[in-house]
């Protein structure tokens, strides 16, 4: 079904803006394949819609790249993270993510959104290292969410963050 809503979408976007063409089939692919399946985490490993998204994401990010709209390629970077992390690739989310950091960082000014989006990759990139066993970086980054969860009064990333620095002290002795 991914496949047919990803040709439908290409003869849809033919013509328009490239970058944003494919901006918006990798979404649409992508939510279409949480939607399927509800809760994603550990069900996708290798599935060809998600790598399409992620090709999509990847051909869009690119293109922001290209034409230096940097607040564009650190957002298509956080939903390469979250694909690369449904398909087990903790690594790759964890290059994803450092980037989107990075480039909102970078921005002179950030809207509500982007830092809504910036405490979230915190807090995903500490989560993507704490599975590949940098417990020391993941505490490290998740102390860094932290201040900005508790900046926003984010009772939700606190409680997050909080709990995975706990368990990393507790666990690693760090």
């Amino acid at each position: 079904m991914a496949r047919f809503w990803a040709k439908f979408l290409e003869k849809q976007m033919a013509g328009k803006n490239e970058g944003f063409a494919a901006f918006r089939q990798a979404k649409d692919i992508y939510f279409a394949f949480t939607k399927a399946h509800g809760e994603a985490y550990g069900i996708g490993k290798g599935d060809e819609s998600l790598m399409r998204a992620y090709e999509l994401y990847q051909k869009s990010a690119g293109i922001a790249q290209e034409e230096e709209r940097y607040r564009d390629v650190a957002t298509t970077n956080t939903e390469l993270g979250k694909i690369s992390e449904l398909l087990g690739d903790y690594r790759k989310s964890v290059e994803h993510r450092r980037k989107a950091i990075e480039l909102f960082e970078s921005l002179p000014q950030l809207n509500k959104s982007d830092l809504e989006v910036l405490r979230d990759s915190y807090m995903f990139l500490a989560l993507s290292l704490y599975r590949c066993d940098e417990f020391k970086e993941s505490k490290d980054i998740a102390e860094k969410g932290l201040e900005k969860y508790r900046a926003a009064r984010d009772s939700y990333g606190i409680r997050a963050l909080t709990d995975l620095v706990e368990k990393i002290e507790t666990e690693q002795g760090l």
